[in-house]
């Protein structure tokens, strides 16, 4: 009698499980590739021939984009 119940419950929390994860791994992602961005900003920015213009760009983007 609630077994059809039981699994639409069942369904919809497996449902909304599997959105879950697929937005927690697009989030990962995008965390990654932040990651990724600033690493390279800090490794350009370390070199002593960085351009002021550069580092003007690189401070826009991070702190106000």
């Amino acid at each position: 009698m609630f077994t059809h119940k039981n699994n639409n419950m069942s369904h919809d929390l497996l449902s909304y499980k599997e959105a879950r994860i697929e937005a927690l791994l697009s989030r990962i992602e995008e965390l990654e590739l932040k990651n990724e961005k600033l690493t390279t900003y800090i490794y350009e920015l370390c070199d002593r021939d960085c351009p002021e213009d550069y580092k003007r760009i690189v401070k826009g983007d991070v702190f106000e984009g």
